[in-house]
């Protein structure tokens, strides 16, 4: 997927790949790590007043724009999928696949088709996303850090070189998923008002 966009890369000191024909910056990660204390951190984060605040805000999204069966793509503790009916999940970290294979919840995106995933802070994570962006029929739900630069990436809190391969700017974003078959249907503020630095959420639906 990088390579599509990288005649024009510029590469950092941070070790960022900025690739202005999207544009958006590139990060390739050493040694992923997802365990027990990742899933903790999440299910702390629940007990927070702007949690369900946030889960009210996708739930909205989703629902503006269909009533498919979702699946949550990276679950973090599983708030959002105990939060919408109907919802399943996926997750790479050992716990949160056990969590959703105890309520029968667990759905692979990347070996089977979906109307409707949802990414919520996830889609960073993953390396190459066109296979799994194939599989999905209908809609796609992202909030994501949005970046104006690679200086701003670099600055920024949202910088994870131990966690996110992908540093978009807006504009990258919806090129990109343009290029992989959607088109942006909404764009929204509603987790930057509720306090999240930089926090953009998407709608985007297949062409």
């Amino acid at each position: 997927m990088v390579s599509g966009y990288a005649d024009d890369a510029e590469r950092h000191s941070s070790g960022l790949m900025w690739l202005p024909s999207l544009p958006a910056g590139f990060y390739e990660v050493k040694n992923e790590h997802y365990d027990d204390s990742y899933f903790e951190h999440y299910a702390e984060l629940e007990c927070l007043p702007i949690s369900k605040q946030i889960i009210d805000a996708r739930i909205g999204l989703v629902k503006r724009h269909t009533a498919a069966t979702v699946v949550d793509f990276g679950i973090g503790s599983g708030t959002f999928v105990r939060s919408l009916s109907d919802t399943t999940g996926f997750d790479i970290n050992p716990k949160s696949v056990a969590w959703l294979r105890a309520r029968g919840l667990y759905v692979d995106p990347w070996s089977s088709t979906s109307r409707a995933v949802t990414f919520w802070d996830s889609i960073e994570h993953v390396r190459d996303f066109g296979p799994l962006l194939r599989n999905i029929r209908e809609w796609l739900f992202i909030s994501i850090p949005i970046f104006s630069s690679s200086e701003h990436v670099i600055s920024s809190k949202h910088f994870k070189p131990m966690e996110h391969y992908w540093y978009f700017t807006q504009d990258g974003l919806v090129k990109l998923m343009r290029d992989n078959g959607f088109d942006c249907m909404e764009i929204n503020r509603e987790e930057i008002r509720l306090g999240r630095e930089d926090i953009l959420s998407f709608a985007f639906t297949r062409l």
